[in-house]
Formats: C-alpha cells, sequence, structure tokens
C-alpha cells in the first residue's frame, strides 16, 4: 500500500492506494493526483503572484513528479495560467514532450497564435504532428497564412 500526503497548513488531502485503487477520504478516484491538481489549479487561480509561494503554500507536494506536474496543466482551465505554471515550472524541473506539446495545442486551441508562435521560438522544441497541423490551421483562419495556389503552366 503506498500513500500520498498533500496538504499545507489550511487543507491536508490524504490518498491512499488499496489493491490497485485510490482513496480520498473513504472516496474511489480514478487518479490520485486529480484531485491534487485540482487544489493546486484552484490555487493558481485565486492567488496573486502564487509562484513566489506555490511550494511553501502547498508543502509536501513533490512538482518534479510528471503525474502531478502534467496533471495541473490538464487541469487548469485557464490558459495562460497554464502557460504561467509550465513557465514557473520549467525552472523546478525540464518538462517532457508530453507537456509542451499541451500547452502549445491549448495556445492553439485559444488560437493564441502569437504566443503558440512565441512559444515555439523560445522552447526550441518540436510539436507532433497534429498539433502542428492545428498550429497551421489556425494561422490560415486568422489569414496570417495562405494556402498555396496551384500554377498550371499551358
Amino acid at each position: 500500500m503506498s500513500k500520498f500526503n498533500w496538504g499545507s497548513s489550511e487543507n491536508t488531502w490524504f490518498v491512499h492506494e488499496t489493491d490497485g485503487k485510490y482513496e480520498e477520504f473513504g472516496n474511489n478516484l480514478q487518479n490520485p493526483y486529480v484531485v491534487l491538481a485540482q487544489q493546486i489549479s484552484k490555487f493558481i487561480q485565486t492567488q496573486p503572484r502564487w509562484e513566489q509561494t506555490l511550494i511553501s503554500d502547498i508543502p509536501g507536494v513533490n512538482f518534479v513528479d510528471p503525474n502531478v506536474y502534467n496533471e495541473v496543466l490538464k487541469q487548469q482551465k485557464n490558459v495562460l495560467l497554464s502557460v504561467r505554471f509550465f513557465n514557473w515550472a520549467r525552472y523546478q524541473i525540464l518538462p517532457d514532450p508530453v507537456s509542451f506539446n499541451m500547452i502549445f495545442s491549448r495556445l492553439v486551441e485559444a488560437k493564441a497564435a502569437r504566443a503558440a508562435k512565441f512559444f515555439l521560438e523560445e522552447t526550441m522544441f518540436e510539436p507532433e504532428m497534429g498539433c502542428l497541423e492545428s498550429y497551421i490551421e489556425c494561422l490560415l483562419k486568422m489569414s496570417w497564412l495562405r494556402k498555396p495556389q496551384m500554377c498550371l503552366n499551358n
């Protein structure tokens, strides 16, 4: 049995595994990181300048764990806060390709083409083909690119 203990001075969440199932206060959970990620996302949404206090306000969380990190990115509904969390976490850990693609895709879905372009330039990562196709579609819809015209020489 593994036990996870996440908490702060005000809140403590206990999650433990029994026979491959996770429980929190007697409730079955599909993924124990979802509860934690939801709490972190709420904290990020409600606290100004949370980057300075996140580690001390939510002690015991292993932000280096990709399960925690990626789940926070999934749970955070505000794409700009997701980018802020991504940038904050980049100084704590080296994000994996899944994280880069997740943030890039969310920027594209939000039609934040300039932010997506800046993100590509800043991180120097190569997006997955599906992400890249979505980005190109976004640029076409915003008229930042034009579809190539076929020229036929007679």
